[in-house]
């Protein structure tokens, strides 16, 4: 894999962080009743801070930007400068809005996520401003909208960011599901990571084959991707372009002690590929090796790279 360009840049747009509460409980989630808690911690979260994590592991040079409420705003600012990330936020009011997670001893993973508070036209205007004043190489967006923010707000950004250089754009990657989405791809975005349940949403039926989940993501290349990176869980991955597909898998067996933001660092080492100039093999590739990484490491910060390479060379890639 040959490297484009030195000192790339990644501008990431987190535009609902989180603060994680995750439980740990003794027993099966117990519906209704007492269920008892053997250990708790809290984590600063969000798809959009997972994502700048994971890509800092991958040497990336990459800044943070999002809007942040004033409560909470200091332990992520900590949390970035102990990591080495530059972070740029927009102030919004309000706090931080927490996500309860629930993991249970049979491996359980049970979410109650909150939407965030609702953001002012002021904020949105801010953050489309800092964006579009930003230098990058890709601008990489992560996550759900809080509230008050519409829909096609990672469209506006794209495009703003488009209008400000002269009516050209600049390389547009997509970490979102539903409505955002789907405005989202009228930006051309040269990537996007939808799970399969995300896929599924969107497409109205569960594809029962490879073959068919790649013919379903031809589908949202038909409505503007370049590519599509659908995440399977312990599964793997399938990459999808106009013309070739892959599907990329870790054959061994792993021992997933973390379930917080693989999809995340997935998404993170497709970007990092991108653009360094690899091809859609290793696209695929390394983002399996990557969130097989993630998942079998206690957190993202502590990831150690020194295990990639062993991990990558597992893994099993093919074309479909």
């Amino acid at each position: 894999m040959s490297v484009k360009k030195e000192n790339i840049m990644i501008l990431s747009v987190g535009a609902n962080p989180a603060f994680d509460y995750v439980i740990h409980t003794d027993g099966s989630l117990n519906v209704g009743g007492l269920n008892r808690v053997t250990e708790r911690r809290v984590r600063c979260g969000g798809k959009g801070v997972n994502f700048v994590l994971s890509a800092k592991k991958l040497a990336a040079q990459v800044t943070a930007v999002g809007f942040m409420p004033a409560e909470g705003r200091v332990q992520f600012e900590r949390l970035f400068d102990s990591a080495g990330i530059k972070h740029d936020f927009v102030d919004c009011e309000g706090t931080v809005r927490t996500n309860i997670k629930v993991i249970s001893t049979d491996g359980g993973l049970t979410e109650f996520n909150e939407k965030g508070g609702e953001l002012s036209a002021l904020a949105q205007r801010s953050l489309l401003e800092k964006v579009a004043a930003a230098e990058f190489d890709l601008l990489a967006v992560s996550g759900s909208l809080p509230l008050g923010v519409s829909d096609d707000f990672y469209y506006k950004l794209a495009s703003n960011v488009a209008n400000t250089n002269g009516g050209k754009p600049k390389p547009f990657a997509c970490d979102c599901a539903g409505a955002a989405l789907l405005h989202a791809l009228c930006a051309s975005p040269v990537l996007i990571k939808p799970n399969k349940f995300e896929l599924e949403s969107l497409i109205g039926y569960k594809p029962k084959t490879y073959a068919d989940t790649v013919k379903a993501a031809r589908t949202l290349i038909g409505r503007g991707a370049k590519s599509v990176l659908v995440s399977m869980g312990a599964e793997g991955a399938i990459m999808v372009n106009g013309s070739s597909a892959y599907y990329a898998y870790y054959p061994l067996e792993i021992d997933a002690v973390n379930p917080f933001g693989c999809g995340d660092a997935m998404f993170a080492a497709a970007c990092d590929t991108y653009l360094k100039g690899g091809s859609l093999l290793e696209t695929a590739a390394r983002s399996v090796a990557f969130a097989t990484l993630a998942v079998s490491s206690p957190t993202l910060e502590e990831m150690e790279m020194t295990r990639f390479e062993a991990i990558m060379k597992n893994v099993k890639a093919e074309a479909i």
